[in-house]
């Protein structure tokens, strides 16, 4: 082994011996930490018992159909209950009995929905299609949106609103299906 090896061992050895020191010091002197210390100031306060005070009856319950692998919540607007299932239906549901007051279909299956207000109801179909129906459940429009729609749209102001997977968010005319603007966000790292 050469000088200069010899002194490169030592250099190495001087300074892992005292950063060893330091980090095992840390463990050990806990009292001296001012972070080691239980926090009393914001501790969490004990859980509280709920007691129900009123009791839960469904008075009605219907299926429409499955999600596959996306998700579909329904949506009620007035004295209606809008749903859909992946395989292209939609229902208006009377809010009270849980009857079909129609169904319709969509051609095609569908990814996300349903965005409603009292005269318009808005479905996402495959490969980025926005579906609108009417409130008797007449198709009014279609329109490719730039891309995938996995999540609800929504209608407000006279516009139908969506967020495709590509970041870009655009709003179209609930009646015409003009598109009326479009956001392009930056898509995350």
């Amino acid at each position: 082994m050469t000088l200069q090896n010899k002194i490169s061992n030592i250099n190495v050895r001087v300074l892992i011996l005292p950063l060893f020191c330091i980090l095992a010091g840390c463990s050990t002197l806990s009292a001296l930490n001012p972070f080691s210390k239980a926090d009393t100031k914001n501790a969490p306060l004990p859980l509280v018992a709920i007691n129900s005070t009123m009791a839960v009856k469904s008075i009605w319950k219907t299926s429409v159909g499955g999600a596959g692998v996306y998700a579909f919540n329904p949506v009620s607007v007035g004295a209606y209950v809008y749903a859909a299932s992946e395989n292209g239906n939609v229902f208006k549901l009377n809010a009270n009995t849980g009857e079909t007051v129609w169904k319709s279909n969509a051609d095609m299956s569908l990814t996300a929905g349903v965005g409603a207000d009292a005269n318009s109801i808005a479905v996402a179909g495959s490969k980025g299609m926005l579906i609108v129906f009417d409130e008797n459940g007449k198709k009014r429009w279609n329109v490719q949106a730039s891309s995938e729609i996995l999540s609800a749209p929504v209608i407000t102001q006279g516009l139908v609103v969506v967020r495709s997977i590509d970041n870009h968010i655009a709003a179209y005319d609930v009646t015409t299906g003009e598109r009326k603007w479009l956001v392009e966000r930056p898509i995350p790292n």
